[in-house]
């Protein structure tokens, strides 16, 4: 356990980068909006992460699944292929849809974010390709010169406007995706990549995309209906709270992404203990930051979300119950994962997902406030995490043959 974590000690600090990227955006954008804009853009910027779970959780759960480095430079090349032959989709879905639902005033932020898409997909994807050939310091690489260009505008050193900020994030994002491909030096396969997209079909990765993309789009559901019917700034204060916990986001994506392949090329009899021990370090993680977030001075605050902070600190109560139990979740979807228990996980993520919309929606149309919607969407959490672990035992319960029950009864009497 410990050499293991040891080894992913680079892994850990590239998820850190990539999440800070991700927030420096936001908080560039919060800064140089109003409440109002800032909902706005959030629609569209949840489009953009809808896209990004999709093609993560195909893609990137392939690569995670690969036994070898050889595999994992084959698989690599194929997906690359198919995320640049899906590139004008990917731009054209958050623009167009992020156009019909943003005013006229966003429409440059709008198309800045869809020329985004594709280049964060393909930069996301050379992240999970780096991880699986076990070369974690090119990720790293990558993403550390994504922070150190928006940092740059984040911490105040330059003054820009919205639509400023969005080309510095575009620019951050494409010098991002050069540095990871040069690195690699990883071709992509366009033939492999088509056949990937029209034939070849992955358990878990089905499985995985149709339940990440239920989820994303049960939270992209949630944030419409708050926009509308209790107004855009509470869809800002919810995806600013989400910000904030960026962390604890990086906690989960270290387990999905660094933790997978260097367990599932180990003996499984050792992983319910290793997933048990994950948890609970994570849980001290939640513990930690979220204490921290809570005790935040407001004028912190106000300086990094700007008029968006009154909103997001009004319901971040419930949003750091929301993250304690998605982290202590995690583990129990990685112990699935290396045994391919794609029909599980599917399952689990439907049930998550249906108890996102009803709740969260439901909260929407009847509270009389966001901490109504963020309380509905904790609640889903929490059910989720205890529905992940109790799949867990059931299913290792299931791998022992009755066979193997009756001689372990005889083994203990024979003791």
């Amino acid at each position: 356990m410990t050499s293991l974590l040891k080894k992913g000690a680079v892994g850990l600090v590239d998820q850190g980068m990539s999440s800070l990227s991700n927030v420096l955006a936001v908080i560039m954008v919060a800064q140089s909006l109003s409440a109002a804009a800032f909902g706005s853009f959030s629609i569209t910027y949840a489009i953009l992460i809808f896209l990004l779970t999709l093609s993560r959780s195909y893609f990137g759960t392939q690569l995670t699944l690969t036994e070898s480095r050889a595999a994992a430079r084959e698989r690599s090349s194929s997906a690359l292929g198919a995320v640049l032959l899906l590139a004008p989709a990917l731009a054209v879905a958050t623009g167009g849809i992020g156009m019909l639902l943003s005013n006229k005033t966003d429409l440059s932020i709008a198309i800045a974010v869809a020329v985004a898409a594709p280049l964060v997909c393909l930069q996301d994807l050379l992240r999970y390709a780096a991880v699986a050939v076990e070369r974690p310091h090119v990720a790293l690489a990558s993403d550390a010169v994504w922070v150190l260009i928006t940092g740059v505008a984040a911490l105040g050193l330059i003054r820009l406007t919205a639509p400023q900020v969005m080309v510095v994030w575009l620019g951050a994002a494409a010098l991002a995706l050069a540095v990871a491909a040069v690195l690699l030096r990883i071709k992509p396969n366009f033939v492999k990549g088509w056949h990937l997209l029209r034939r070849e079909r992955h358990p878990v990765g089905n499985s995985m995309t149709i339940g990440s993309v239920t989820v994303a789009g049960a939270s992209l559901i949630i944030a419409a209906a708050a926009a509308h019917f209790l107004g855009p700034t509470s869809a800002g204060s919810l995806r600013g709270a989400s910000t904030a916990m960026g962390p604890l986001n990086v906690l989960m994506a270290f387990v999905t992404l660094n933790l997978t392949p260097a367990l599932l090329r180990r003996p499984r009899s050792q992983d319910l203990g290793f997933c048990v021990r994950v948890a609970m370090l994570v849980s001290l993680g939640v513990a930690f930051w979220s204490t921290a977030l809570l005790l935040l001075p407001d004028v912190v605050g106000r300086a990094l979300f700007g008029d968006s902070w009154a909103g997001a600190r009004s319901v971040l109560p419930w949003t750091c119950v929301e993250y304690f139990f998605l982290c202590i979740a995690t583990p129990s979807m990685l112990w699935l994962r290396v045994r391919y228990a794609a029909r599980e996980m599917l399952r689990r993520r439907l049930i998550y997902a249906a108890l996102l919309v009803s709740s969260g929606t439901l909260a929407a149309v009847l509270g009389s406030s966001t901490q109504y919607v963020a309380a509905a969407i904790a609640g889903a959490a929490v059910v989720n995490a205890a529905l992940g672990w109790l799949i867990v035992l059931k299913v290792r319960s299931s791998e022992r043959s009755p066979a193997d029950r009756v001689l372990s009864t005889r083994s203990g009497g024979e003791a």
